[in-house]
């Protein structure tokens, strides 16, 4: 079972996320805290025992995995991943559970390349992966224009 929140954007493709899989799945967004509990839930009603929440860190995933906690959701039976974009780590009052945690870490020269990008436009945007992404791909796009008019290949 998959959790998201409006920080991902699987509206359009859930459809075909896992399709020709034989593998019992419900993606889901997380409407509202409250209603966390009737989902997990619901999913555990359909045995489901895989769960992804990918959401930010410090409202979803939390708030996810403390309702998974006070449900008796963790144990060997189930499996637990936390994907965010975030910041940051992984805090849970959380009893006899495991979770794969997974968040973005650039490596050196990316990090000093952020560092240039926060410095030189007073970049302080969250989050930052999805900043980079599309400040890469307008400078990307405008450099290839440029190349086709450099080039006459462009009218």
């Amino acid at each position: 079972g998959i959790l998201f929140d409006n920080s991902f954007v699987l509206d359009h493709k859930y459809k075909s996320l896992l399709q020709n899989i034989p593998a019992r799945h419900i993606i889901a967004e997380v409407e509202d805290i409250k209603s966390v509990k009737n989902q997990l839930t619901r999913f555990r009603d359909l045995d489901i025992v895989n769960y992804f929440i990918l959401g930010r860190l410090s409202t979803t995933i939390k708030n996810v995995l403390e309702n998974a906690n006070t449900n008796k959701f963790f144990g060997k039976k189930f499996a637990w991943h936390a994907i965010t974009k975030d910041h940051g780590f992984l805090k849970c009052g959380c009893t006899n559970s495991s979770v794969l945690f997974a968040k973005p870490e650039p490596d050196t020269t990316n990090r000093e390349r952020l560092s240039t990008l926060r410095n030189t436009y007073s970049w302080n945007v969250e989050p930052e992966i999805s900043a980079a992404f599309y400040f890469d791909l307008t400078i990307r796009s405008l450099l290839a224009i440029k190349s086709l008019l450099d080039s006459g290949e462009w009218p």
